[in-house]
């Protein structure tokens, strides 16, 4: 594998099946990725993977077409919300964006292609983006 890299990273998409790859994407020249630093999420309609990874301080979300195996979107934010969960109906993620020059935060929509973000909720005052119970 020359140019690879040592350890490169991929997606892989498997036929249940017959248990063997079908479609394959190379993600290890994307800024940032590690196997133990992303979160991916499937568009089974568009056949488009989402993946988050940690870059710096920043983290990067990467929309990567399965058939064409490449990177078609890439968004770089600083306030990337947190905990995002992907919706195949909408075509959107839903996050916790943490609010701005106070604590607290609220329930946004991330279009994964351009970054915009539509404001779902009041802020929570007080709160914080979290996963404990």
């Amino acid at each position: 594998m020359s140019g690879a890299g040592e350890n490169p990273v991929s997606i892989v998409q498997i036929d249940r099946i017959n248990f063997i790859a079908t479609w394959w994407v190379n993600i290890t020249k994307v800024d940032g990725v590690s196997l133990d630093s992303m979160t991916i999420f499937y568009n089974s309609t568009n056949h488009q993977y989402f993946v988050t990874v940690v870059s710096g301080i920043k983290d990067i979300l990467v929309v990567i077409d399965l058939m064409k195996q490449k990177i078609i979107s890439r968004i770089s934010n600083f306030d990337l919300p947190s905990y995002l969960c992907y919706d195949n109906k909408t075509d959107a993620f839903y996050g916790m964006q943490r609010s701005i020059n106070k604590l607290g935060c609220r329930l946004v929509r991330l279009n994964p292609y351009n970054g915009t973000t539509n404001v779902l909720s009041d802020d929570f005052n007080n709160y914080e983006p979290s996963a404990e119970n």
